[in-house]
């Protein structure tokens, strides 16, 4: 995913990201890698409740990019 700068701080990836859980209902969680130099995507991801982890995408070199995890169920539970 990728928001063209110029639209960057009107919620436009808030908004798709969490569209997810709308287009996708069955959706459990949401697994997604970040370059480690992104430090401005890796703190909007925390910001939206993505938990650091060992996720790692084929192909993609561990010692550049980092995963990340999103549990809808469980935060389904704590909004509940």
């Amino acid at each position: 995913m990728a928001v063209d700068p110029t639209f960057k701080r009107k919620g436009i990836s808030e908004k798709l990201v969490l569209s997810i859980k709308e287009h996708f209902p069955n959706v459990r969680y949401i697994k997604l890698v970040t370059r480690m130099v992104n430090t401005e995507g890796c703190r909007f991801y925390e910001s939206l409740g993505f938990k650091r982890s060992n996720y790692k995408h084929e192909g993609l070199n561990p010692d550049l990019y980092c995963g990340y995890e999103f549990s809808i169920e469980k935060n389904k539970e704590t909004q509940a």
